[in-house]
């Protein structure tokens, strides 16, 4: 049976072995040593202590361990620097001791008092203070999605990180997605301080995933390590795509593969034409009122407008929207007048609304604009080879 360390041990007995000359030693150890001192044992002991170390402190990610080389532990006591113990358990064999804890705080110095005896019954001691990690910066991350039930399939991961990212191959080592159908997916570096994951083509509806960060330790960069573990699980809702013609002006809803859906719309006019590409939308809002002058455009600009919408579901961060537009009716399937949303009949606005999650896909073709990367979720319109090559394991 092992035996648990306290603050205070009862010593073991020793049985005398046969060696002429006996060396012990006793090691305090981390992941990769790069210190040793020589500490004289005392009495007419001929053992010694050796004590190592890391260059940086002790790993925040490993238990504590303390090994006897050549002889047995009797005794192991570690304290923090507050004075609360460190318990741990010493192997069966008595050659080795570990702590409880195999996540230590960081920045913690530890006095380590250590005692044991070789196989004549001398004993040797040595106590040592080592430190856990002591990072300048700490790495948070937000993952999103965020443990929500009803994400559209066209919503990547996104990681957004609280420090620049240097190391970025560990990082990215450290992460993982598990879905409960096979996917076809990468990570990609969006600039240092964001990581997103897709699949090559929209999620599978239904799909149930689970991303992992498991940072805790991880040097991002010279000083900057992960400060904890997180997990969040969530699932994509139905597939479901909103295509928008901008040429013959309609919006059609294809879910799961079937047409369900179509109506005219008006889409941007000529200068301030709707983007084409793919993105997702990003908000829904039963009631919002537009205004250029948020975006600094002038009141006497002739694009200046400020007008009350309903049903409106935001595209791109810049201000392309789906909503209703009563009052250009005579446009609708016809001519392009908006200032780059698409718009049409409160009816078909109601309907799109209540039929919409946010991270449905939206694609908009037709028009001589292409879609800002960047400018709302803009990762589906980055092939696939150029998507894969942005990971830093590629």
């Amino acid at each position: 049976m092992s035996r648990r360390s306290t603050v205070r041990r009862t010593r073991l007995a020793v049985t005398a072995a046969v060696p002429s000359v006996v060396l012990l030693g006793v090691v305090l150890f981390s992941h990769q040593p790069s210190i040793a001192l020589l500490s004289p044992a005392r009495g007419s002991s001929d053992a010694s202590i050796v004590v190592e170390s890391q260059e940086g402190g002790i790993p925040v990610t490993e238990p504590l361990r303390v090994r006897a080389a050549g002889g047995t532990l009797v005794d192991v006591e570690v304290y923090g620097n507050d004075g609360t113990p460190l318990l741990g358990t010493v192997s069966d064999d008595g050659s080795s001791w570990q702590s409880d804890s195999r996540q230590l705080p960081f920045g913690v110095a530890y006095d380590v008092q250590v005692t044991a005896v070789d196989a004549f019954g001398s004993e040797v001691t040595h106590e040592e203070q080592v430190t856990t990690t002591n990072p300048d910066g700490v790495l948070k991350a937000l993952i999103t999605p965020w443990y929500s039930q009803q994400i559209g399939v066209g919503m990547p991961i996104t990681i957004d990180f609280s420090y620049p990212v240097e190391n970025k191959v560990a990082v990215e080592q450290s992460l993982t997605v598990e879905t409960s159908v096979a996917v076809e997916g990468a990570w990609s570096w969006i600039n240092d301080q964001q990581i997103s994951y897709r699949p090559r083509t929209f999620w599978p509806g239904g799909t149930r995933v689970t991303v992992a960060a498991n940072l805790r330790g991880v040097e991002a960069s010279p000083g900057v390590f992960g400060g904890e573990d997180q997990e969040v699980v969530f699932s994509f809702f139905r597939r479901q795509e909103i295509l928008v013609d901008a040429k013959a002006l309609t919006l059609t809803v294809v879910r799961d593969g079937t047409k369900i859906k179509s109506f005219p719309v008006t889409t941007g006019r000529d200068g301030l034409e709707t983007m084409s590409g793919t993105t997702v939308v990003l908000t829904r809002e039963r009631r919002r009122v537009m205004d250029t002058a948020s975006a600094g455009v002038p009141k006497d600009d002739p694009n200046a407008y400020r007008v009350k919408v309903e049903y409106a579901m935001r595209m791109t961060w810049t201000g392309e929207f789906l909503h209703a537009s009563p009052w250009a009716a005579a446009d609708w399937g016809k001519n392009r007048t908006s200032h780059g949303c698409v718009s049409m009949s409160t009816e078909n606005a109601k309907w799109l609304f209540e039929n919409t999650e946010i991270g449905d896909p939206v694609t908009v073709t037709g028009t001589p604009k292409t879609q800002k990367m960047g400018d709302g979720v803009t990762v589906w319109n980055v092939p696939w080879d150029e998507w894969v090559a942005g990971s830093a394991l590629n």
